[in-house]
Formats: C-alpha cells, sequence, structure tokens
C-alpha cells in the first residue's frame, strides 16, 4: 500500500504490538496507528486499558521519531470512564500525541440487532452522567484551543451534548461518499452504524452506493449519530478547514 501512495492506518487496541511488530509496521512505512484506550485500568465492560500495554504505549511514542508515523489515543467516552477520558487527555498532551473521541451511542433502532448478545449491557450515557459529560466536553474544547491535538473539531464536541440528550441538527455526512466499510465477506457498508442493515451495497470494485437510497436512510440515522469518523470527514472536506487539519498535524510533528 505505502508503495503504491496509499496513507496506511493502523487502528489497534495495542495488545499484539511487541516491539519487533512496530518496528516491522514502522518499516514498512504506516502512517498512523490509532491506539484504542478507554480507561487507565481495566473495567467491566471496557478492556481496552493502558496499563495494560503500557510497554507498547511506551515504545511507539519512542519510536514515533524514527519512523514517521502518527500515533494518537482513540477514546470511547462512556457512562463509566468519565475521569479516565481527562486522565487519558492529560497523558497524550505529556507524550506529544493526539487524541480522538466518540460518545458511545445505542444502536440504530431500525438496523437488525436481534443476533447481539449484550444488547442490555449497553455503556451509553444515560441523563444522570449528562452534566458529568458536558463538563468533560467544555474542559476538551478548551484544551483544543490551546493547542492540544484533537482530531475532533470543536463543532463536534458540542454535537456530543445535544446527540446524547437525543437528536442532532443534519450535517453533512460523507459515508457512501468519501469513505465506506468492507465487510468480512467483501460487501459494503456505508459506515459501522450500518453494517446490519438490509441492504445491497455492492462489493469491492463493484459499489452500488446511490445517492438516492444513502439519502433515504441518512434522513432516518443523522439524528441519531455523532460519528467521528465522518464528521471529521465532513468538517475537513471544507476549504476554510484546512489549515486547521495542516496545523493540528504540524503540533505533532
Amino acid at each position: 500500500g505505502t508503495e503504491n501512495g496509499f496513507f496506511v492506518y493502523l487502528p489497534t487496541n495495542g495488545y499484539l504490538m511487541d516491539r519487533a511488530f512496530i518496528d516491522e509496521m514502522g518499516k514498512a512505512g504506516v502512517a498512523a496507528v490509532n491506539l484504542a484506550v478507554d480507561t487507565i485500568a481495566p473495567k467491566k465492560g471496557l478492556p481496552k486499558a493502558l496499563l495494560n500495554i503500557e510497554p507498547q504505549f511506551r515504545y511507539l511514542v519512542e519510536k514515533q521519531k524514527k519512523y514517521g508515523y502518527l500515533l494518537f489515543f482513540n477514546i470511547n467516552i462512556c457512562r463509566n470512564n468519565i475521569k479516565d477520558v481527562k486522565l487519558l487527555t492529560e497523558i497524550a498532551h505529556q507524550n506529544n500525541i493526539g487524541t480522538d473521541y466518540h460518545l458511545n451511542e445505542p444502536p440504530q433502532d431500525f438496523v437488525d440487532v436481534e443476533h447481539y448478545k449484550h444488547k442490555d449491557d449497553g455503556l451509553f450515557i444515560i441523563p444522570d452522567k449528562y452534566e458529568e459529560v458536558d463538563e468533560l466536553l467544555d474542559w476538551l474544547i478548551e484544551r483544543q484551543k490551546r493547542g492540544w491535538p484533537m482530531v475532533n473539531s470543536i463543532e463536534h464536541l458540542m454535537t456530543f451534548k445535544s446527540r446524547m440528550r437525543g437528536t442532532i441538527e443534519p450535517w453533512d455526512c460523507r459515508a457512501g461518499i468519501n469513505g465506506a466499510l468492507i465487510r468480512p465477506d467483501g460487501s459494503l457498508s456505508p459506515c459501522f452504524d450500518l453494517i446490519c442493515y438490509d441492504h445491497d451495497w455492492g462489493t469491492i470494485w463493484q459499489p452500488r452506493f446511490d445517492r438516492e437510497k444513502l439519502s433515504e436512510v441518512k434522513r432516518q440515522c443523522m439524528p441519531y449519530c455523532s460519528s467521528t469518523c465522518f464528521h471529521t470527514m465532513a468538517y475537513y472536506y471544507r476549504l476554510r478547514s484546512v489549515p486547521q487539519w495542516v496545523r493540528k498535524h504540524i503540533r505533532v510533528g
């Protein structure tokens, strides 16, 4: 991929990344490592803990300049890790790496989730946590204004406040237009939320992302979705936002 000009991006929880793997990854030209961590120590339902991958994290930070990859924490804001999110953000800042944030949301109600085995174990935000999450989001926004590198725009972090309380305003979702998901069988989905939606979107090399069908589906899902991936894509597809994206990359070298 790198030999053909691809921006190779590795999402991982870090568990299997030993030193040899990290060195080979770096030599292969991986451009970015998305390190998924949600807590400092493991919690029920949140096994992606920094303490479980401390050696891997330290080595990734150590070798970042040698191999030139971007490194950032991918953090999912849940009802039971709000304090951890702040601590992880501070650790990222101390190590001069970026962060990005997701809001834990319930699944869309019009997709097939009958096969889900843990439907009642969701960790999405509930009303008695709204105020605490509001304070966290205000804290994150203030840090971003100070120059702490975060993938999310301030606009997106503000959207989280509305989303956890219900619906949000329509936004320029790029799913199925500038991005898509490849399922294990090679079939396509516009995004993660629609992975179980019953529609044939085509396969690799033969996509069927009909704009009218996409618009129809998005009228149902967009009010209940604050996808970090596609909201970020939409934000930085605006020409006026490009300089901000460049500045964020400069801050992390």
